[in-house]
């Protein structure tokens, strides 16, 4: 094995193989541990949490000033045991200050109440005239009670600021039990959020946002406003470049985000360590070639990381990569090894010292997963690879040619690629189906494809907005017309990516405590493999696979067809709309095999999934008038499609020519 490692300079180094020390995340496991039992709703008071984890916090402090070898051990399980009480009193004071809040809020009748905005979305059409969206606030600074509200929007209203004060008018309805984690309310359950005042109007603006904010928001539309340089014709690409650089998922199209769900690349648009990371290299380059000092480079760069933060909407997933920059930051700048465990770790214990209700959403179990599956099993597994299946092992790199050295690079590039990209699939795989409802296999081959495509497209984003802050209108320009390129290989191939056999599969798990389950279990083996070097004799690198297959195996099946939205997600918009609605309106108990005539006001017809649309011919309108549906023959009513009229008959297609309504129509059609 050292023979090979010798052989060819550049493979991972045998280091990151070794366990790295993290002893805080000893700390942090046993506090979410108590926050899940918490969450859970275990027969325990906060007051007996509180006084039996000061017993255990007073019996380690004793055990570790006894000596002997029973009292470390004692010490340790003794800590443990205090974090984990104080976890469930803290979890438990969460969940009972939302039942205080609910009982408080929820009377019947509309009210009016001022909310200090913590979240907002963009607005969205409700009508033909109104305008919503959607946010969380917060009731006061002593009341950390999150409330979500749907705020209507009248013609000619202007959304409130971000951080800003408001009173808004509305009912209140407590969130929805039901629905999974995917769903609107399963995110508002993750957040802590019990109550929900929907509908809402904008009644007055209490206090406006902070300066700080302000700025903020100005320096965003300015970077924005970059990014839209040299997409005039091509909006749809723009959207795409909006959403990969400043985190504006908003602006896709629900075609564009049913394309990137259905190939596994959704975390293309999120502000992550992708993200950060190249911001962060893209800046040391130009600082080492100032010959800056590493301490004030280290500053500068997470000054830049925590603006660009700021700008992006401060989402959990980036401010979990920014302090993990801030631990790499300070190792580098104090001439000390990288340890990425003891980075995500100090990450993951800021942000749930900061909000302990964040370890329930789907931001972070996303990211903290993902990270921990690419540093305990993506790196060693990579290095694993690079060994044993080396270009030339047994000969020296001095001694190749060129060709040579130029194929052994290759090799080691696909192979390490390969090992981060399988760590990152099983970790997938089981938080794609618990939070998305879909399971891609074909999510590893587009990672490895586009994940080389992506950075190229960050890298050229950053170095336009550096040119455009600095009024080079022609250099940012030239920088958004290469990122329109990559944006286009990348578009085009996961259209390609999407249409092979089984590329994406609809699936939900069959309890709602498969999915945390399976995640644990994941993790755990990978902690278990990361201690012990992943050695052969300790079950090696097939536990955290076998753990993501058997989930999916056992524990998952297919959704039905009425909730599998992303089905329909390749075909226009329009028609994936009608689609759904021609879904919903065929009556249960129906044969799957049917085929369904729809007339429409603008006389075309197409074909819909396993269903044929086709027009009945003139006077086959519905009894009650206008274009109400209306099904016959053997079926009953079960829902309306608007604007057209539908004939559901067994067994044949109705190959009529399709005309427009018109009033000669009706007139022919009347019986004599």
């Amino acid at each position: 094995m050292g023979r090979k490692i010798q052989a060819e300079p550049g493979l991972l180094l045998p280091r990151l193989i070794r366990p790295h020390r993290a002893p805080l995340l000893w700390l942090v496991l046993p506090f979410c541990g108590g926050l899940i039992a918490a969450r859970m709703g275990w027969p325990f008071s906060r007051t007996a949490a509180l006084e039996t984890g000061l017993a255990a916090a007073m019996a380690a402090i004793t055990a570790a000033l006894a000596s002997g070898r029973l009292a470390g051990r004692w010490w340790a399980g003794s800590l443990l045991g205090a974090l984990a009480c104080a976890g469930f009193a803290v979890g438990r004071t969460a969940v009972l200050n939302n039942e205080l809040a609910v009982r408080r809020l929820f009377v019947p009748g509309m009210q009016s109440v001022p909310l200090r905005i913590m979240r907002l979305g963009s607005p969205r059409p409700q009508g033909p005239q109104l305008r919503s969206l959607t946010g969380t606030g917060q009731l006061s600074s002593a009341d950390p009670s999150l409330i979500a509200f749907r705020l209507l929007l009248l013609p000619g209203e202007n959304p409130p600021a971000p951080a800003s004060t408001v009173e808004l008018t509305g009912v209140f309805h407590p969130v929805s039990q039901r629905g999974g984690l995917d769903s609107y309310a399963g995110y508002l359950r993750s957040q802590g959020v019990a109550l929900e005042l929907s509908p809402a109007w904008l009644h007055r603006t209490v206090a406006p946002p902070p300066w700080l904010a302000v700025r903020f928001e100005v320096f965003a539309e300015r970077l924005s406003a970059l990014l839209r340089l040299g997409f005039d014709r091509r909006p749809d690409l723009g959207a795409l470049y909006q959403a990969m650089m400043l985190g504006r998922k908003a602006e896709l199209s629900p075609s564009q985000l049913a394309l990137f769900a259905a190939s596994g690349t959704q975390h293309l648009f999120a502000i992550n360590g992708l993200h950060l990371g190249l911001v962060a290299l893209s800046c040391h380059a130009l600082l080492k070639l100032l010959r800056c000092p590493r301490p004030a480079a280290s500053a500068l760069v997470l000054a830049v990381l925590w603006v660009d933060v700021q700008s992006t909407g401060a989402s959990p997933s980036a401010q979990r990569a920014w302090v993990m920059a801030a631990a790499v930051e300070a190792a580098h700048a104090c001439w000390l090894p990288i340890n990425p465990l003891a980075a995500l770790t100090v990450a993951a214990a800021a942000l749930l010292a900061r909000e302990p209700g964040a370890l329930f959403s789907a931001s972070f179990q996303m990211s903290c997963s993902v990270v921990a599956g690419l540093i305990l099993l993506g790196a060693p597994y990579a290095s694993w690879l690079q060994r044993r299946f080396c270009a030339y092992p047994h000969a020296a790199a001095q001694r190749l040619t060129q060709p040579q050295q130029t194929r052994a690079a290759a090799q080691r590039h696909v192979l390490g690629a390969l090992g981060f990209g399988a760590a990152a699939a099983a970790v997938s795989a089981v938080t794609g189906v618990e939070y998305f409802g879909r399971f891609a296999p074909s999510g590893l081959l587009a990672n490895l494809l586009l994940m080389p495509l992506a950075t190229l497209v960050i890298v050229a984003g950053c170095a336009a907005l550096v040119s455009g802050l600095l009024h080079l209108g022609a250099a940012t320009l030239v920088f958004n017309s290469a990122a329109r390129l990559l944006l286009q290989a990348i578009v085009a191939a996961l259209q390609a990516i999407v249409q092979l056999p089984g590329a994406s599969w609809s699936l939900h798990y069959r309890a709602p405590w498969v999915g945390p389950l399976a995640l644990a279990a994941l993790l755990a083996t990978c902690l278990w493999g990361y201690a012990h070097r992943w050695r052969p004799a300790r079950c090696g690198w097939p536990p955290p696979f076998l753990v993501a297959a058997g989930a999916l195996l056992l524990g998952a099946k297919s959704a039905p067809a009425a909730t599998r939205a992303g089905d329909h997600a390749l075909l226009p918009w329009g028609i994936s709309r009608l689609a759904s609605a021609v879904d919903q309106t065929r009556p249960r108990g129906f044969p799957p095999g049917d085929e369904i005539g729809l007339r429409t006001r603008h006389g075309t017809s197409c074909e819909i999934g396993p269903f044929r649309q086709s027009a009945p011919g003139p006077g086959k309108e519905s009894q009650a008038g206008g274009n109400r549906p209306r099904l016959s023959g053997q079926t009953r009513r079960a829902g309306n499609l608007p604007q057209a009229a539908a004939r559901v008959r067994p067994g044949r297609c109705q190959g009529r020519r399709v005309r427009k309504d018109s009033k000669a129509d009706h007139q022919r059609a009347r019986p004599p």
